[in-house]
């Protein structure tokens, strides 16, 4: 079957990109799981297509 080349995860301090922590939780603006959730649905899209790891964390680091 399919599989992702890399993966996009949070645990309860940080979201990762291909193992890259991307932002710290306690940063973000938006508060709940559902926006973290979000998030990573939206670094999953982007990643490998687009941008990144390293891209994406500075994008994302900006709207902090």
């Amino acid at each position: 079957g399919w599989k992702p080349s890399f993966d996009v995860h949070a645990d309860e301090h940080s979201i990762y990109v291909a193992g890259e922590k991307i932002v710290d939780q306690r940063d973000l603006k938006l508060p709940g799981n559902h926006n973290v959730e979000n998030i990573m649905a939206a670094l999953a899209a982007l990643h490998g297509r687009f941008l990144n790891a390293a891209d994406i964390a500075g994008a994302v680091r900006e709207c902090l």
